[in-house]
């Protein structure tokens, strides 16, 4: 009897306690709690959005989907970034969903330099949503020659809400050798509002 009580009573008392992370779990609906949550709602709640069947959490950003997905550039493999005969090419293309905005979590690209390489030939990788804003930008200045080098990065500028897809574009400065670029990945979580 006591156990029947204490299932019957949680759902109704969850936002008023922490979970062992320290977070409250708000339930689950087809729209986000909003002043009926004791305390209002705060940094780390979480909360199942039925209708979208995402599990969400509450950060500074708004609600996020709890999850990261890759974004996907090209149909994968590797490229030679070579010298262009102009001084940027766009290389890459990574669709995105548009029914909601996207948040970047990381990214990784690993990148082996040629044999000329230095602060005067170099190539810079531009991430680039489809507003023209640069999300993230890497530049093999200071790699060395003949490295193979792995950038990653938690940090980045976020894409605007109209972002439709994110390109990878690549600037040479100088007169590099070719540097061979292994699949880049980027990692992300949509904002659901």
């Amino acid at each position: 009897m006591t156990d029947d009580l204490a299932r019957r009573l949680a759902p109704a008392l969850a936002p008023w306690f922490l979970t062992r992370d320290g977070s409250r779990d708000l339930g689950r609906g087809s729209a986000f709690p909003s002043t009926d949550v004791p305390g209002g709602v705060t940094v780390g709640d979480r909360f199942f959005r039925t209708d979208l069947f995402l599990p969400c959490v509450y950060t500074s950003a708004g609600w996020l989907t709890t999850f990261d997905f890759p974004l996907a550039f090209g149909a994968g493999g590797n490229t030679y970034a070579t010298n262009y005969s102009a001084t940027t090419a766009s290389v890459r293309w990574a669709s995105t969903r548009n029914d909601h905005q996207l948040y970047l979590s990381y990214a990784t690209m690993t990148i082996s330099t040629g044999a000329t390489n230095n602060g005067s030939n170099y190539i810079t990788y531009n991430f680039v949503d489809s507003t023209g804003a640069t999300v993230w930008s890497v530049s093999t200045a200071a790699d060395g020659t003949n490295a193979t080098v792995t950038k990653a990065s938690a940090s980045f500028t976020q894409p605007n809400a109209a972002t439709s897809f994110i390109r990878l574009d690549i600037a040479v400065t100088g007169a590099p050798s070719a540097q061979f670029l292994y699949t880049p990945v980027l990692y992300a979580r949509m904002i659901i509002t």
